[in-house]
């Protein structure tokens, strides 16, 4: 992406794709693994002062890696990255990775971090509505909407939140070239 730009797409996949792939990860039997952190950096915390904490609470978030270190990492990469990889216009993949932050009471941004240390890009895709969003430094905060994909340079400082509005906010992160 020249300059830093993000692209947000809204309705990005069909219903029948979307309805897929929320079948799949959204399925009790979906395998999604605990994480004592979401980034190397302390959260933010969103009521007023801005402040950093330094508490363990809401520093965690299940993911579930699909694709990683050159290969496919779990047995749902196929039937998920079949819907996604053409439209993104992958040329070469680097990691695939599904994000689940528990509801809170109370939202945190979470630090901020780059996917990578060098130009690649990233892509971000929603699969529900909540109050959380996804702040990229120095542009804009990108609300967490069912069926959207956010483009950005993942080389590029953002942060994710949680949400407070929902049982938990997911999506799926996508680094390529």
């Amino acid at each position: 992406m020249a300059g830093g730009n993000i692209q947000v797409i809204d309705d990005f996949l069909s219903k029948d794709e979307l309805e897929k792939i929320k079948s799949i990860i959204f399925d009790v039997e979906f395998p999604i693994f605990w994480n004592d952190n979401v980034t190397n950096t302390e959260l933010n915390y969103l009521d007023g002062a801005n402040e950093q904490l330094d508490c363990k609470f809401n520093r965690h978030c299940f993911t579930h890696v699909l694709y990683e270190n050159n290969k496919p990492n779990s047995n749902f990469y196929y039937d998920i990255s079949e819907v996604f990889l053409d439209k993104l216009e992958v040329r070469a993949l680097s990691r695939i990775k599904i994000n689940m932050y528990p509801r809170s009471d109370t939202l945190f941004e979470h630090g901020f971090h780059k996917d990578n240390p060098y130009v690649s890009k990233g892509a971000l895709f929603s699969l529900n509505t909540c109050d959380g969003y996804t702040h990229f430094k120095d542009y804009q905060k990108v609300n967490s909407v069912e069926n959207r994909m956010i483009i950005f340079d993942a080389g590029k400082f953002h942060s994710s939140t949680n949400t407070t509005n929902n049982d938990r906010r997911v999506n799926i992160n996508f680094n390529y070239f």
